[in-house]
């Protein structure tokens, strides 16, 4: 049986990834201890969670999101071939021509027989795409700032230690 988190155990993962990506500081999640990895994810303590079966392998794994989405794909595309190869199609209860249109459109451009209509993506919500060289300078500023809060957050719970609060 797979761990299933919770809500607030996805909550604090999302909060744990995002601050701790790209972190030179920080090196492995492994290598944290659970005060460290409680105080990325910003909750109190992860100790009670630590107990359960699956959450430490689950928690660390950076890439157990990629694995649901090849999971849902894998599922997607057999719901598709279902309704495709349906010799029922348009019976009561049973998807109609429109479903079996849309899955085999589908699958055509999934497999890269039919071009698939792109939109075209604006960089909106990147907040540097329009700063002036000042803003940027001040953006940088900010961010160095908290880096330097995260290593003074890490001096001060210290290395992962001996009295199992860390996660092997």
């Amino acid at each position: 049986m797979s761990f299933v988190p919770s809500r607030s155990q996805k909550e604090a993962k999302a909060k744990l990834l995002h601050k701790t990506d790209g972190n030179i500081m920080v090196g492995s999640l492994e290598s944290l201890s659970n005060a460290q990895l409680s105080k990325y994810a910003g909750i109190n303590t992860i100790d009670h969670w630590v107990e359960q079966e699956g959450f430490k392998d689950w928690f660390l794994d950076k890439d157990s999101n990629d694995h649901l989405i090849q999971s849902a794909a894998d599922s997607a595309i057999r719901a598709a071939i279902a309704i495709l190869e349906d010799p029922e199609v348009g019976q009561k209860g049973k998807p109609g021509y429109k479903d079996q249109l849309a899955a085999a459109k589908m699958l055509l451009e999934f497999a890269g027989y039919a071009p698939v209509k792109k939109k075209e993506v604006t960089n909106k919500e990147d907040p540097t795409a329009n700063m002036s060289a000042e803003d940027m300078d001040k953006a940088i500023a900010q961010y160095a700032a908290e880096t330097e809060q995260m290593k003074q957050d890490l001096a001060l719970v210290g290395p992962a230690s001996e009295d199992n609060t860390e996660i092997n």
